[in-house]
């Protein structure tokens, strides 16, 4: 959770809440001792680029592995009888 003062809320307040809203996650601010959240209420807007949670390990492959993964592919001519012909 991202924390700021008072003073760089107020400095930056577009830019902050944009933040918010677009990662959907809270925004801290320490006031006297007191912690007060700014949260979006909807469901943040996502990419479809964004990896889902808990897969970001899928995205930790090594060059070894990417070498050694073969694109090859074989039909199953009983679920796809169409794709088996053009081969």
């Amino acid at each position: 959770m991202k924390q700021v003062s008072p003073t760089q809320l107020r400095r930056d307040i577009y830019a902050l809440l944009d933040s918010v809203l677009e990662s959907g996650e809270p925004l801290e601010v320490m006031r006297n001792g007191q912690r007060l959240l700014i949260v979006a209420t909807g469901t943040p807007k996502r990419s479809v680029w964004d990896v889902p949670p808990g897969r970001e390990s899928a995205l930790r492959v090594s060059w070894e592995e990417l070498e050694e993964t073969s694109f090859d592919y074989v039909v199953d001519d009983e679920l796809f009888p169409l794709l088996a012909a053009d081969q």
